[in-house]
């Protein structure tokens, strides 16, 4: 199941706001020490007073502003985080400047379906592979990228055969990172550490020139942003901004054609 990461941008604006009200109510209610006042009569009256008008609405003035800025990037946050659907992200995708997270496509089920004890990146035989409907998958993705003229920076793929022969089938090239190796194999630290991996790639990934994908699997991006990409062959889209790793939606492999296929 695809689970959606809470977006801290807007929490952060929702805590700003609350921080703010409660600022300008301290300094609204806030009294200046107390003062002698010489009357007629000759009597000393002992009164306290409050913070002059004119300074008060000043600071009102400002917490306002502030308030409105918080509202605003509060609103920019969400509208930056509102799930797309596929055609939408695809037509996105043309623009640059997007993270993809590409799952390899269908791999071989049954006795064929599990990566070998002694599994060596070297040899693919020691390994689950890609089936021939996965083959043929990653081709229709790369045929629907190239048609369409979406914009490829860099390809960065796990060192695993099901995923670079995804790669090559889709983009005709890419690098191997070993970082990206299947993060569901190791023990826990070593998990973890591949998921950090992950979303620290993406924070430093070059979007100048078009879009980067991560060839990958299942877990690492579990451990490293919280989603679970379902099925084989599936592309998770995000965007960065201000530091940032924004969720944008999911093109299944289904949603990839041509449009002059479809009519």
């Amino acid at each position: 199941m695809l689970s959606i990461p809470t977006v801290s941008k807007k929490r952060v604006a929702c805590r700003a706001l609350s921080v703010i009200r409660s600022r300008i109510r301290s300094s609204l209610d806030t009294p200046v020490k107390s003062a002698n006042l010489k009357v007629q009569n000759g009597e000393d009256i002992r009164r306290t007073y409050r913070i002059p008008i004119m300074k008060s609405v000043l600071k009102f003035s400002l917490g306002l502003k502030l308030l409105i800025i918080c509202l605003l990037q509060g609103q920019m946050a969400a509208a930056e985080t509102t799930v797309k659907t596929a055609p939408e992200l695809i037509e996105a995708l043309k623009q640059g400047g997007y993270i993809v997270y590409l799952r390899h496509a269908k791999t071989l089920q049954g006795s064929e379906s599990r990566d070998q004890k002694d599994l060596d990146f070297k040899r693919c035989e020691t390994q689950r592979n890609l089936s021939e409907a996965g083959q043929t998958q990653a081709k229709k993705i790369g045929k629907t990228i190239k048609a369409l003229q979406i914009p490829i920076a860099q390809i960065w793929a796990s060192p695993y055969c099901r995923t670079k022969d995804t790669a090559m089938a889709v983009f005709g090239n890419y690098e191997v990172d070993s970082n990206l190796a299947f993060s569901i194999a190791k023990n826990q630290p070593e998990s973890q550490r591949l998921g950090n991996y992950l979303r620290s790639a993406m924070l430093s990934a070059d979007l100048d020139n078009g879009n980067v994908v991560f060839v990958g699997h299942t877990a690492n991006l579990k451990d490293g942003l919280g989603i679970w990409p379902k099925p084989e062959g599936v592309a998770v889209i995000f965007k960065r901004i201000s530091g940032e790793i924004l969720y944008q939606g999911i093109i299944p492999p289904s949603a990839w054609s041509i449009p002059d296929e479809t009519e």
